[in-house]
């Protein structure tokens, strides 16, 4: 699927020290990731994901950056 789902189900939350990424806890491979904390107190849909370098970084770097500069229609 475009967006990686069903996610593939991991038991428990972990580092990988080779793809130099945090695999997230995840038992339910048709749900996003979330916090419940922000869930519950700010009432709106998110997806939680560790991007601190690597491609993913990169990536969300270009993504923000384009979000914000985009032209109003």
């Amino acid at each position: 699927c475009h967006f990686l789902f069903p996610h593939e189900i991991v038991e428990a939350s972990y580092y990988d020290p080779e793809m130099k990424s945090v695999i997230l806890l995840c038992r339910d491979g048709t749900v996003n990731y979330f916090n419940p904390y922000i869930l519950i107190f700010c009432c709106h849909n998110h997806d939680i994901k560790c991007i601190l370098s690597g491609k993913s970084a990169k990536a969300a770097m270009f993504y923000i950056t384009d979000y914000i500069t985009k032209m109003d229609l």
